[in-house]
């Protein structure tokens, strides 16, 4: 067995380092593609409550994408093309990851405030949306066992955005992207449609 010299090691640790690195970077990629964008009709559809015996697999892979997002803090499960009232968010300030299923707000006090809001599903757009300071929620967890709990702040805002998500159909971001990327969706349709059509705005 041939022993390696200094240097040779040196460059074995730096291969080994790059393929790990490209190996985090390949595993990272594969979750960050699963999250629909733009006006993909999934995420304007909105999504059905979950009942007793329905597989929850996909759970599993929404804590993955979330995980592995360097800017994401919820993620719901339309974004990745299944319309089930599921959510996932990271708690603001444990970080731990939390799902919600069949999430509904029973209660929020009045006061609200203003915030910049961020969506995974629509890059680059952001949205100025006041949301309740306090709310309350009653949903399931990952066990399907009943809870209700309150969320305040940031936990609120976020918590919020997601249940957008799953009962309006679309957040208040979204219809920011939609308004900016107007002329590239209907000029994209029209050519899908009919090849030969030109857009006209």
């Amino acid at each position: 067995m041939t022993k390696l010299s200094g240097k040779n090691k040196a460059k074995a640790r730096k291969k080994e380092q790059l393929q790990k690195r490209l190996s985090k970077e390949r595993y990272i990629a594969q979750f960050k593609d699963m999250i629909l964008t733009g006006d993909n009709p999934v995420l304007t559809a909105g999504a059905d409550l979950v009942i007793d015996g329905e597989d929850l697999g996909f759970v599993l892979t929404m804590k993955k994408v979330l995980g592995t997002s360097k800017t994401g803090v919820g993620l719901a499960a339309p974004q990745i093309g299944v319309a089930k009232q599921v959510c996932v968010i990271t708690d603001p300030k444990t970080k731990a990851q939390k799902v919600l299923i069949n999430p509904v707000i029973t209660k929020h006090k009045e006061e609200k405030m203003d915030g910049f809001e961020y969506c995974l599903s629509y890059p680059g757009a952001y949205a100025k949306v006041s949301r309740w300071l306090d709310i309350t929620v009653k949903y399931l967890d990952e066990n399907l066992k009943e809870k209700e709990e309150d969320f305040a702040d940031m936990a609120a805002r976020i918590v919020q955005h997601e249940i957008d998500h799953l009962q309006e159909g679309i957040c208040e971001v979204g219809k920011v992207w939609m308004e900016k990327n107007k002329w590239q969706i209907t000029e994209k349709q029209l050519t899908e449609n009919v090849p030969d059509a030109v857009a006209v705005q």
